[in-house]
């Protein structure tokens, strides 16, 4: 792999993953839930993807209720909740242990999705760690980009590459014109 894109797998990819799995998760048991008629997960996706800290009384409520119950749902919820503490810490060689706990723990779940998702994690965690030596991520690229694709769409195309790049210069390049 080419170091350049194994780089993008930085903090904000890998910290979206375990969302996805999760979220899978939810799909599929709502599914097999609502054959047998049970509605118990209707109209709960964004209580689980939401963080504790965010949620309302309420939702707070639903989602403990929900939580205590012996749905896969709940079991990749906390292992969603495990993960997002993983970049809490500040040193290379506990980010390591710490990955390494939590891969026993989706074992122990059982969850094919978070599984699948646990093995392509590892199969990257050297990137992944380089995080914990340079407190860098991609996020400052990843919105350049963005309005780089604003300013393309907005455009609606260009006759020529000089005033495509012109355009992302003056937009991006933080130009001072003030006399």
């Amino acid at each position: 792999m080419d170091k350049a894109v194994a780089r993008r797998l930085a903090r904000k990819t890998a910290n979206e993953v375990p969302w996805v799995g999760m979220d899978k998760t939810r799909r599929q048991e709502h599914a097999k839930l609502l054959k047998k008629g049970e509605q118990n997960l209707t109209k709960t996706k964004y209580l689980w993807l939401t963080n504790m800290d965010h949620l309302s009384e309420e939702s707070a409520k639903k989602i403990n209720h929900l939580k205590t119950s012996d749905l896969a749902v709940s079991k990749a919820w906390y292992l969603k909740e495990l993960f997002r503490h993983f970049w809490n810490h500040r040193d290379r060689t506990y980010a390591k242990h710490y990955f390494e706990f939590l891969l026993c723990e989706v074992k122990k779940a059982g969850i094919s999705s978070m599984n699948k998702i646990a093995r392509m994690l590892k199969k990257h965690m050297g990137n992944i760690l380089t995080y914990f030596e340079t407190y860098l991520t991609n996020a400052y690229l990843e919105g350049i980009n963005a309005k780089i694709q604003a300013l393309k769409a907005n455009a609606r195309g260009f006759r020529n590459f000089g005033n495509y790049r012109t355009r992302i210069l003056f937009f991006c390049g933080k130009l001072k014109l003030s006399p």
